[in-house]
């Protein structure tokens, strides 16, 4: 990630929330250890970011609507232990 340029230009929210998901699951121990991996994650936008991004561009066009107004089934924790 140093030395280069991240943009977020185009991106594909719906990984953020993908990648919250599994943060919220960790215990407080494991979730600093991964902070800079996902971090790392949503800057290099891997092979999982991409499969999602066309996964949720087909999904987009099928239902002729932008990929933004598209959410993830996900259930979010009323209260976070931190």
């Amino acid at each position: 990630m140093n030395g280069s340029y991240v943009s977020t230009r185009g991106y594909i929210t719906q990984y953020i929330d993908v990648l919250n998901d599994r943060f919220y699951n960790m215990d407080k121990e494991k979730r600093l250890k991964n902070i800079p991996i996902f971090a790392k994650r949503i800057a290099e936008r891997g092979e999982e970011y991409q499969a999602l991004e066309a996964d949720i561009k087909e999904e987009a066009k099928k239902r002729n609507c932008n990929v933004h107004d598209l959410r993830l089934a996900i259930d979010y924790p009323e209260e976070i232990e931190w």
